[in-house]
């Protein structure tokens, strides 16, 4: 059977060994180079805090970084 990809899904110049990282959904190890990260800003706070604390402009949100 013939090969998909020269690179065989992997991002970067020399397309060797990588560390690897957990998949957030499944748990699988994954090539770093292979696996598709997320960032996305997480509230902290529950709704009503978060109006209140905006106002005064207070950072309540973290960035939480999903692997798939």
């Amino acid at each position: 059977m013939p090969k998909k990809r020269k690179s065989g899904g992997k991002s970067g110049s020399s397309k060797g060994h990588y560390a690897r990282v957990q998949c957030s959904k499944c748990g699988r190890m994954v090539a770093r180079s292979k696996a598709k990260a997320v960032t996305r800003r997480v509230s902290l706070v529950d709704s009503r805090m978060y109006s209140e604390l905006k106002k005064t402009g207070t950072i309540i949100q973290t960035p939480s970084t999903k692997k798939y």
